[in-house]
């Protein structure tokens, strides 16, 4: 349990304590200020995050620690930076790697922690960061009150990072939310945010079905016709759970064709100039 109190069941229950079904123990002088976060990693250990600048006294565990089971570790120097430094999400993907948000500017605001040192999530956050969640397929999802991830313009304060690029999510949430919550459950992502209204999902059509057991790589066309926007936001692979990120707006009119063949991959439009190639 992590959070504001201190000296719970004895002194050194300072903002993080362990319940073992039947008694709460210290995790050795536990912290010098609030703990917002905490995960498991597969190998038992567990990472804490939040506003304290020492874990058990130890150098360099500024917002973020390692507690193996009886002593806290720092995690490279932890992160710095920015009016509000801390670390309010963690969570641990399949390899057992540590993925921390926040206010810190350290790798600006989210960074991957891969047993040896800390490295970012292409160019970061705009701004804070607050809650993280991945999917069974391994991507994951991070809100907060940034407007841009890896220098992508968003909508609204949510993006995906499917490990090696950030990705827009085809939701429009009411006004200006901050995200403050995900959770995913199979297929499903549910957000938890801060402003009063609907939210708007785009539309999913199933542009093919293969029943058989050979691989097809289909052609596929889409054409817009009136409407006041068409976006296509992406092409997905639903028995492999691959995704083909577009973030396309298409023009009245306009015929886009995406062709998945080997050798021949490629997206077509009948809009684009020439001195594009039409592509």
């Amino acid at each position: 349990i992590g959070g504001s109190f201190t000296n719970h069941f004895d002194a050194n229950g300072d903002y993080i304590t362990k319940w073992n079904g039947t008694a709460y123990s210290s995790l050795g002088t536990g912290m010098n200020q609030v703990v917002g976060a905490i995960v498991t990693a597969p190998d038992g250990s567990i990472y804490a995050g939040g506003q304290f600048t020492l874990a058990g006294g130890i150098a360099g565990t500024a917002y973020v620690a390692k507690w193996n089971g009886s002593v806290w570790s720092a995690l490279g120097s932890g992160m710095a930076g920015g009016a509000s430094p801390f670390v309010f999400a963690l969570a641990v993907d399949g390899s057992g790697d540590l993925y921390a948000c926040g206010g810190f500017t350290t790798l600006n605001r989210i960074a991957k922690w891969g047993g040896s040192a800390w490295s970012g999530l292409g160019s970061g956050l705009s701004d804070i960061g607050y809650c993280l969640a991945f999917d069974r397929q391994g991507k994951l999802y991070v809100g907060g009150t940034f407007a841009i991830a890896g220098g992508l313009a968003l909508a609204d304060r949510i993006a995906m990072w499917n490990g090696s690029d950030w990705n827009p999510l085809a939701i429009d949430l009411p006004g200006t939310a901050t995200v403050y919550g995900l959770l995913t459950a199979y297929d499903d992502l549910y957000i938890g945010y801060d402003t009063a209204g609907t939210a708007v999902a785009s539309n999913t059509t199933l542009a093919l079905s293969n029943g058989g057991s050979t691989m097809a790589y289909p052609i596929i066309t889409i054409k817009r016709t009136g409407g006041t926007s068409a976006t296509i936001q992406w092409i997905k692979n639903e028995a492999t759970g691959k995704l083909l990120q577009v973030n396309y707006a298409m023009q009245d009119g306009e015929t886009v064709t995406i062709d998945l063949a080997p050798g021949r991959k490629g997206v077509w439009s009948d809009w684009a100039q020439p001195a594009y190639g039409g592509y």
